[in-house]
């Protein structure tokens, strides 16, 4: 079971995995658009009323990656056989890195001016209500390459504490906060 260790500023989750999606952008202007679509509609043979299709971005982001759960690119549970490692997470100034904790390896380094969005949100596949919920933490990273703009990565955190999932998104926004604060004061003295 995870525990909460932000007084050291590390947190331990499992790390399920990483998927590509296209760019949040373009869900923005997608979401744009359809906000311009008006009121819901309503048939008048039913009187059914359909909303405008308008989601949020992060709903849609989280959709996308259970999309991929459900079709296997990315595990629902951690599992040692397809070896989804418990990780360390650190957050910095200059990002979050991801440290295996039994081999002590660091399998992921994310860039915080990378960091696109983080969301945590309960992941619902406890459908029998006999296993313990999960919560889920997506980091979506802007790729580095021309070739792949207009994609991000969505890398997929998970543990049983719903409080450490949202306590590493406050830490992500503190971390953008505390550098937004070191350089505007010096960009004030030019």
């Amino acid at each position: 079971m995870a525990h909460l260790t932000s007084f050291e500023g590390v947190h331990q989750l499992h790390y399920l995995g990483v998927i590509d999606i296209d760019s949040v952008e373009q869900s923005i202007a997608l979401s744009q658009t359809f906000q311009q679509q008006g009121p819901p509609s309503i048939d008048p043979h039913t009187a059914n009323v359909s909303p405008p299709m308008v989601r949020s971005v992060e709903e849609r982001i989280i959709e996308k990656v259970e999309h991929a759960q459900l079709i296997g690119t990315i595990a629902r549970r951690p599992s040692a056989q397809r070896g989804e490692p418990k990780v360390a997470v650190h957050v910095s100034k200059t990002g979050v890195k991801f440290i295996d904790v039994s081999s002590q390896r660091v399998v992921e380094r994310l860039a915080l001016h990378k960091i696109v969005q983080a969301i945590s949100y309960d992941d619902g596949f406890n459908f029998d209500g006999e296993q313990p919920a999960h919560f889920n933490v997506i980091l979506v990273v802007k790729r580095s390459t021309f070739a792949d703009r207009g994609m991000e990565q969505c890398h997929l955190l998970q543990t049983q504490n719903a409080a450490e999932a949202d306590h590493l998104c406050k830490q992500i926004r503190q971390a953008f906060a505390s550098v937004q604060a070191d350089v505007v004061p010096s960009s004030k003295r030019l």
